[in-house]
Parts: structure tokens; C-alpha cells; sequence
């Protein structure tokens, strides 16, 4: 929310994101080395994080938002497949983010009577999440109402 603001003020947005670089590795590292001294401390259970994944978290959406960035400026001007189609999914999800996040955790949560916590392994959880994202997306699209 505070790069938000900073973002809505900022008149040159390439250079505040390059900017954020710098910090945002700073703090994925720092929260790497902090999260690495106690694990099960900082990575917390399903309802908290430490001080360490926290700030780890931090460094990880600012190099998520520079990547983006960097991303959206160079395809934005592509208009064939797949690329046109990406940016498009990629501008609604960001568009609709309160109606895809309520549909998303809704889905999660009932989910987990469906098929249990933490039980699916690394490649399982894999695939729940990427058809859980298209399936968050096509339900949010059904729903014509703002959220």
C-alpha cells in the first residue's frame, strides 16, 4: 500500500522501480539469512510468519512488481499470441484482484475438506495451484457484479 502511494506520486514510474531493485534484493537476502537461522520459527505454520519470512516476503514483491515492470514495458507493444494473451490475463487478474482474491480463498478454503492440508507433495501442489488460478479466473469472469 505505501508503494502505492509513493507509485500515484512518482512522476517517472521506470525510475522508482529501478529504485526498488536494489532495497528489494537487500531484503530478500537478508530475510534468506535471517529465515535460514531458524526455519520453523520464521516460516511459521499456515496462519503466521516470522520476522525473517516477513521480510523476505517484503524483498520478494518488490523484485515480483520491478520484474513486472520490466515485463509489462517490454511486451505491452507485442500484440501476437501468446504474449497478447499473457498481458491481457495478467492486467485482469490485476483489474479484478478483490473479486479474484475472495473467489480464490473461498476456493481454498473449501478445498482443503476436498482434498486435505499439506498433503498433495511439492508437484501436486504444483498443479492444484495452477488450476486453481484458471479456475479462480474463469469463475471470476461469470461473475458480472463487483465484489
Amino acid at each position: 500500500m505505501a508503494f502505492g502511494v509513493v507509485y500515484k506520486a512518482s512522476d517517472d514510474h521506470d525510475a522508482l522501480f529501478n529504485k526498488i531493485f536494489g532495497p528489494s534484493v537487500l531484503l530478500l537476502a537478508v530475510g534468506s539469512v535471517i529465515t535460514i537461522t531458524n526455519f520453523k520459527f520464521h516460516i511459521g505454520d499456515y496462519f503466521r510468519s516470522g520476522p525473517g519470512a516477513v521480510i523476505w516476503i517484503t524483498g520478494f514483491v518488490g523484485l515480483w512488481l520491478w520484474f513486472n515492470n520490466k515485463y509489462l514495458n517490454r511486451f505491452v507493444v507485442m500484440t501476437e499470441m501468446p504474449y497478447r494473451k499473457a498481458l491481457d490475463f495478467i492486467c485482469y487478474m490485476g483489474r479484478a484482484t478483490t473479486k479474484v482474491y475472495l473467489i480464490h480463498w473461498i476456493l481454498l478454503t473449501w478445498s482443503a475438506a476436498l482434498f486435505g492440508y499439506e498433503t498433495q507433495g511439492y508437484t501436486g501442489t504444483i498443479i492444484l495451484m495452477i488450476v486453481f488460478t484458471f479456475v479462480t479466473y474463469f469463475m471470476s469472469k461469470k461473475i458480472k457484479y463487483a465484489i
